[in-house]
């Protein structure tokens, strides 16, 4: 059914817990996952263009991002070992996450993205979020959304 599922994180206990899905799902089929971590590219801000590059902090910057990729990256290959699922990651840079999802599935040739989504958001996305309803609007790949379960009223 399913032979390459594609599993974006942003690092939060809800994409960890779609990811998990995701693997379980990847287990069932008999499917590989490839994780994905897209953060955005430095930019110089405005009004600093001429500034010598050894004074802006490109390398700090650089260094956070793939500390943040490894780690988040990380947990889903963690998972996938533990569920004997074959796992590749990625690190891309995007300004826009969604489509960095929406590339990497259609590139990588996955055959769906199991992404996780809070429900919140601008009034345009009061279903889902707004990363989730944008690769939902851009991508001809399937896409399972895994929704945080509703807090239980005491």
């Amino acid at each position: 059914m399913y032979k390459r599922i594609l599993l974006p994180t942003d690092g939060s206990d809800l994409a960890l817990a779609a990811a998990r899905h995701g693997l379980k799902l990847a287990k069932a089929t008999g499917a590989s996952v490839l994780g994905l971590y897209a953060s955005p590219p430095f930019e110089t801000p405005a009004g600093f263009e001429f500034v010598p590059a050894p004074l802006l902090p490109v390398d700090v910057y650089e260094k956070s991002a793939k500390q943040a990729a490894a780690k988040y990256l990380g947990e889903i290959e963690q998972a996938a070992d533990k569920a004997g699922v074959p796992c590749r990651t990625r690190h891309v840079r995007s300004l826009s996450p969604a489509d960095a999802i929406a590339a990497t599935a259609e590139g990588d040739k996955c055959d769906l993205i199991v992404i996780g989504s809070h429900g919140r958001g601008s009034f345009r996305s009061l279903l889902l979020g707004s990363v989730t309803a944008r690769v939902l609007a851009l991508c001809a790949v399937p896409v399972l959304v895994h929704r945080e379960p509703p807090k239980k009223k005491r």
